[in-house]
């Protein structure tokens, strides 16, 4: 009997158009809007991240607890998650600039508000406003990255972008740290909404898509319930995804605990703590073109490539980061964690890698908005509040170290269960046919 992955491999290496853009535009001019897109990224990730240098601040002046604490860390995520598809709709039927644009906007003007917040209750609903504006932004850009730059080079193109996710986060952190320690950190959330008001014009000049079936010249117009149908039929991205929400407890965990962490521990202020999450953030972010071009390399190999890659770092990413949580050394647990957040956004990035191969052009970007809304309604919102309360019982290292036991356990279990449907859903969608983008 045939081998089905090598019988795919097969087929994907004689497909030509695996090594052609699917939007024709001048390579530098890709070249320039993949930076801005990455740029837009990183400010995306500063502005949600920022609060997370402040939480003993904000804890002294609210009174909160840890549990509350952790909670302002990832309400962002309930408003990403609820409106990210809907969102994403929009962008993949009507514009995907128009919405990059205004949504940046938006966030933008939350971020200044949040540090306009007088009690907690004005805080939380500061934060649901950055996570509306931030639902818009990564899926038209994981879209439109991945029409101007051939399939054999996404997962690395795909990687450079999400490389912004933690070098983003790290800089919100150190940045965030050091500006509320000088100024305060309200004048800190008034500093850091400016940058992102030029970026949302820049938008409204993005090279744009619209596509076309086969040879003719007209746009694919396909039914939204059709659209929609197909995807939740897609097994296999919706039990990556799963697998991805499952990585992402330890991800949003130790992003929101991290500064935390290290000022309990090692007696650090605020400014100290988020230098030292800026600095790993900084080593980390090279792990997603890293791994994301890895990714790409064992897809050469196997269909299952980007599946088998994100197996493989869960296992390293628990083992480094248990050795981190264990050692009472400063030096060695910074080395380890850094060793681990190295890993972390490469097997992230090949789940994206997913929800953009096994699906036609025109559902890519609903395709990736699954993405935060597994990600932070599965568990990403809870897992910070569940460690906030094992830490205000437990403390906080046994509360990190028993939410990385959970992601690791769990997200092993969602990829091998992928692994069934994937040849059965990578052939649904050749079957579909070759699709042409024009510009829109």
């Amino acid at each position: 009997m045939a081998n089905p992955d090598l019988q795919a491999k097969q087929n994907d290496v004689s497909n030509p158009d695996d090594n052609q853009a699917e939007l024709n535009i001048p390579r530098g001019k890709a070249y320039f809007w993949t930076f801005v897109i990455c740029l837009a990224m990183i400010l995306d990730m500063i502005d949600r991240t920022a609060v997370n240098a402040i939480l003993p601040l904000l804890k002294k002046e609210f009174a909160l607890s840890d549990a509350q604490a952790g909670f302002v860390g990832s309400v962002v995520g309930i408003s990403m998650a609820v409106l990210v598809f809907p969102v994403a709709i929009l962008c993949d039927q009507w514009s995907r600039r128009k919405m990059m644009s205004f949504m940046v906007g938006f966030w933008s003007l939350a971020t200044y508000g949040t540090g306009m917040a007088q009690n907690y209750t004005h805080l939380i609903l500061a934060r649901l406003s950055v996570g509306t504006g931030e639902a818009g932004y990564a899926a038209p850009a994981f879209s439109l990255l991945s029409a101007w730059y051939p399939k054999n080079k996404r997962g690395l193109v795909l990687g450079v972008f999400n490389a912004a996710k933690p070098l983003g986060a790290a800089a919100g952190v150190a940045i965030a740290g050091y500006l509320a320690y000088e100024f305060g950190w309200r004048t800190m959330f008034g500093i850091l909404a400016a940058p992102g008001i030029l970026i949302a014009i820049m938008f409204w000049f993005i090279p744009d898509y619209k596509v076309k079936k086969g040879a003719s010249d007209q746009t694919e117009k396909v039914p939204l319930k059709e659209s929609i149908l197909y995807l939740l039929r897609t097994k296999t991205i919706l039990i990556v995804l799963l697998g991805g929400a499952s990585v992402f407890i330890f991800e949003n965990t130790f992003m929101i605990w991290g500064a935390t962490y290290y000022a309990r521990t090692f007696g650090m202020n605020v400014k100290e703590a988020g230098a030292v999450v800026g600095l790993i953030g900084l080593v980390a972010c090279i792990g997603a073109p890293v791994f994301g071009a890895l990714g790409d390399k064992l897809l050469k190999r196997s269909p299952k490539g980007r599946i088998y890659t994100a197996m493989t770092l869960a296992v390293f990413m628990f083992i480094l980061m248990t050795a981190a949580l264990k050692s009472g050394d400063f030096r060695t647990t910074a080395i380890l964690w850094t060793a681990a957040m190295f890993i972390l956004p490469g097997l992230q990035i090949n789940v994206y890698a997913v929800t953009q191969d096994l699906v036609p052009p025109y559902l890519r970007g609903m395709s990736v908005s699954l993405v935060p809304i597994f990600n932070h309604l599965c568990f990403g919102v809870w897992a910070p509040m569940v460690a906030g309360r094992l830490s205000d019982l437990y403390g906080l290292p046994y509360a990190l170290q028993m939410l990385a036991i959970a992601s690791l356990v769990l997200c092993e279990i969602f990829f091998y269960l992928s692994l069934r449907y994937y040849m059965t859903d990578l052939s649904r969608v050749k079957a579909l046919g070759t699709f042409k983008l024009g510009k829109g």
